[in-house]
Protein backbone atom coordinates (compact mmCIF):
# COMPACT_ATOMS: atom_id res chain seq x y z
CA UNK A 1 0.00 0.00 0.00
CA UNK A 2 2.87 2.40 0.66
CA UNK A 3 5.16 1.30 -2.18
CA UNK A 4 4.52 4.52 -4.10
CA UNK A 5 6.11 6.43 -1.23
CA UNK A 6 8.68 3.98 0.14
CA UNK A 7 10.38 3.14 -3.16
CA UNK A 8 11.31 6.76 -4.12
CA UNK A 9 12.40 7.44 -0.53
CA UNK A 10 14.69 4.41 -0.59
CA UNK A 11 16.08 5.46 -3.97
CA UNK A 12 16.79 8.99 -2.77
CA UNK A 13 18.60 7.78 0.36
CA UNK A 14 20.73 5.40 -1.70
CA UNK A 15 21.45 8.14 -4.25
CA UNK A 16 22.39 10.73 -1.61
CA UNK A 17 24.24 8.45 0.76
CA UNK A 18 22.95 6.36 3.63
CA UNK A 19 24.88 8.07 6.45
CA UNK A 20 24.57 11.65 5.23
CA UNK A 21 21.28 13.47 5.93
CA UNK A 22 22.12 16.38 3.61
CA UNK A 23 22.91 13.90 0.84
CA UNK A 24 19.56 12.22 1.41
CA UNK A 25 17.82 15.59 1.08
CA UNK A 26 19.71 16.30 -2.14
CA UNK A 27 18.93 12.81 -3.43
CA UNK A 28 15.26 13.37 -2.63
CA UNK A 29 15.25 16.61 -4.60
CA UNK A 30 16.91 14.92 -7.57
CA UNK A 31 14.49 11.97 -7.53
CA UNK A 32 11.48 14.26 -7.12
CA UNK A 33 12.48 16.58 -9.95
CA UNK A 34 13.21 13.67 -12.27
CA UNK A 35 9.83 12.10 -11.45
CA UNK A 36 7.95 15.32 -12.13
CA UNK A 37 9.77 16.05 -15.38
CA UNK A 38 9.42 12.51 -16.70
CA UNK A 39 5.64 12.53 -16.19
CA UNK A 40 5.00 15.99 -17.66
CA UNK A 41 6.67 15.28 -21.01
CA UNK A 42 3.93 14.26 -23.50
Amino acid sequence: MGWFIILPMFASVILGGIGDPYGAILGGLVVGIVQELSVSIP
